[in-house]
């Protein structure tokens, strides 16, 4: 160890394991609930392990909540759940605006053809994109252009879920269906 005016040098006799990743670059894009329905869904997200949230305006969004204050819940779920990195939320995005930039894309629909568990055997995505409606969902023209842009519509539940359900029932079923990785050990 060194000590002087402007430097302390010290030297670290263990490291915390880092936790384990998802095989899953795991995106929601959500058309955001309102303010505490939304704070729960944040934070969930975040101790699921979701990388990226995107919040979504479409025609039956309602009032966006502020980025700080999304920031802020990000932050308080890391800390809770021992994440190392934080849940990117992104400005919020018009729904035209949504692309799948390489990344598988779903769409959780109530009326989809196909049920959400289906497709969660085998190898996971490298990277998935899951698109989740406002309150009142997606009108049919924007359903109809998420999946002309490639989002595969699956249905989640039975019933009718509320938006911040299926965007944490989405990233639950995600996150349990393909173990974590181990991180490789540090070099000593």
């Amino acid at each position: 160890m060194q000590v002087s005016k402007r430097v302390v040098e010290v030297l670290a006799l263990s490291r915390e394991p880092e936790p384990p990743t998802s095989p899953v670059r795991l995106t929601l894009a959500v058309g955001l609930p309102d303010r505490k329905r939304a704070q729960r869904m944040v934070e969930a997200l975040g101790e699921l392990g979701v990388e990226r949230l995107i919040p979504l305006r479409s025609e039956r969004g309602g009032e966006p909540v502020p980025a700080e204050t999304l920031a802020r819940w990000a932050l308080e779920s890391a800390k809770q759940s021992g994440r190392n990195s934080l849940l990117e939320i992104t400005e919020p995005h018009a729904l035209t605006a949504l692309k799948l930039e390489g990344a598988q894309g779903w769409l959780a629909d109530p009326e989809g053809p196909e049920w959400f568990a289906s497709r969660l055997s085998g190898a996971p995505a490298p990277r998935l994109t899951v698109a989740v409606g406002p309150a009142g969902g997606f009108t049919p023209a924007e359903r109809d252009a998420l999946v002309a842009r490639g989002f595969l519509p699956l249905r989640l539940a039975p019933l009718v879920l509320r938006v911040e359900t299926a965007a944490v029932s989405a990233a639950a079923c995600v996150v349990g269906a393909w173990p974590p990785e181990a991180p490789s050990a540090p070099n000593a």
